[in-house]
């Protein structure tokens, strides 16, 4: 990832839109991901994994989609997808932050149906809860 100083938020918000959409394009029909899903918030956690939490439920795009609140662990070089045990406490879209660290991933902001929402939600690395 490259980050700009002084980046505008609508350029970086359309750049980072633009590569989840070529990613998904390029991988679509390969991950085994439980739920396609948009809006959520991913971040590596080492070079070979990545967690993706919340969005909305991509099948069901036209209608009012659901809101998630699962996560999955994802394996980069064998494209395979572990959900996570635990949903967190609330389902959530259009999250703006997800910070890792060697020991906790942190969920910042995000959509609840209409409303924004000012939480931080922690997760272990070391036990998924």
């Amino acid at each position: 990832t490259t980050y700009k100083e002084n980046a505008s938020p609508a350029n970086t918000h359309t750049e980072r839109h633009r590569s989840q959409q070529l990613l998904m394009e390029q991988h679509d029909s390969t991950l085994p991901l439980q739920v396609a899903r948009y809006g959520h918030g991913c971040s590596a956690i080492d070079e070979h994994h990545m967690i993706i939490v919340g969005g909305k439920d991509a099948t069901n795009r036209r209608n009012s989609p659901r809101l998630l609140a699962s996560g999955i662990l994802y394996n980069i070089r064998t494209q395979q997808s572990t959900p996570l045990p635990n949903d967190m406490p609330e389902a959530l879209c259009a999250i703006r932050t997800v910070v890792a660290n060697a020991e906790f991933l942190y969920v910042i902001g995000g959509k609840a149906g209409r409303r924004y929402v000012n939480t931080v939600y922690r997760l272990s690395l070391k036990t998924l809860k």
